[in-house]
């Protein structure tokens, strides 16, 4: 992940989200503030997990059952994270 925009030196909430997911779009920094989440908090990553099920639930029950077939993407500065695909990110329906 190398953006010259991206301010590697400070953590992002989006960033430390992906390392709490397992994902691999974070810096050191993130990974810091991670740890320090995890200790200060030790159910984050349950908390964190259960919302990355209910956003894949939302988005698939919105696209099969509803019928919905366009979304708009509400997640400023989201990554999308660790075992999410295309049409399970909250940014697309199928």
């Amino acid at each position: 992940m190398t953006d010259s925009k991206i301010d590697e030196t400070r953590p992002s909430s989006a960033r430390v989200w992906n390392y709490l997911l397992d994902g691999k779009d974070n810096f050191a920094v993130d990974r810091q503030l991670g740890e320090a989440l995890r200790s200060a908090h030790p159910g984050i990553v349950a908390v964190a997990q259960a919302q990355r099920r209910f956003l894949i639930q939302a988005v698939t029950l919105l696209a099969g059952e509803v019928g919905i077939r366009q979304a708009s993407c509400l997640q400023r500065g989201s990554v999308p994270g660790a075992g999410m695909s295309a049409r399970s990110r909250g940014c697309r329906a199928r």
